[in-house]
């Protein structure tokens, strides 16, 4: 039914409109971490990828390791970070409940508040956390099967297991030394 414009009716609509837009937000936001991805591809030659990602311009990296690479932060510190295959199948189905594990020790503990923490011979806020982060993955690593020929595979970078919160946290640097290859393409121009 129409609400006239001007009836508490309709203003009570709006606001339980808000409310429920807000509530499920915050459910997004409880439930999914900040995950930063870096995409690569084994086939830097693929005219496709060209043309969906750089409209032929811009250059291609080819690293010596296809599996890692090392780098640096902005404090000089170095630590191995692994390639992880895309999978090209159907997307993968949300489960709230699934994703309790990205929630803080405090917020565990206080919804199963009768346990007890201090002899958890189940490891729950472990076990939790460890598939949290198996299903955070599978997510991030799991496109259409039309994608299939990109041949994809993603740096993950994450706020909730490795704390990299803000962006110098996030800026890293590679030694010239791990490059094999650098391809430039058809159109980028001498400027660039």
């Amino acid at each position: 039914n129409e609400l006239d414009v001007n009836s508490q009716q309709f203003v009570n609509y709006q606001i339980s409109e808000k409310l429920m837009d807000s509530f499920f937000e915050g459910l997004r936001n409880m439930a999914l971490e900040n995950c930063y991805i870096a995409s690569f591809t084994d086939d830097y030659s693929d005219g496709r990828m060209w043309h969906d990602y750089t409209n032929y311009e811009g250059i291609a990296i080819e690293y010596k390791n296809d599996e890692s690479i090392t780098l640096r932060d902005s404090e000089g510190n170095s630590s191995n970070h692994k390639f992880k295959k895309v999978a090209y199948e159907n997307a993968q189905s949300f489960n709230f409940f699934s994703s309790i594990g990205k929630l803080p020790d405090a917020m565990i503990t206080g919804i199963f508040a009768n346990y007890d923490w201090g002899n958890d011979t189940h490891q729950i806020k472990e076990n939790l956390k460890d598939n949290y982060w198996k299903w955070t993955e599978q997510t991030v690593l799991t496109k259409d099967s039309s994608w299939i020929t990109q041949r994809e595979s993603r740096l993950i970078i994450s706020n909730f297991m490795e704390g990299y919160s803000t962006t110098q946290s996030r800026t890293f640097f590679y030694d010239f030394s791990e490059l094999k290859s650098i391809t430039f393409g058809p159109k980028t121009s001498n400027e660039k």
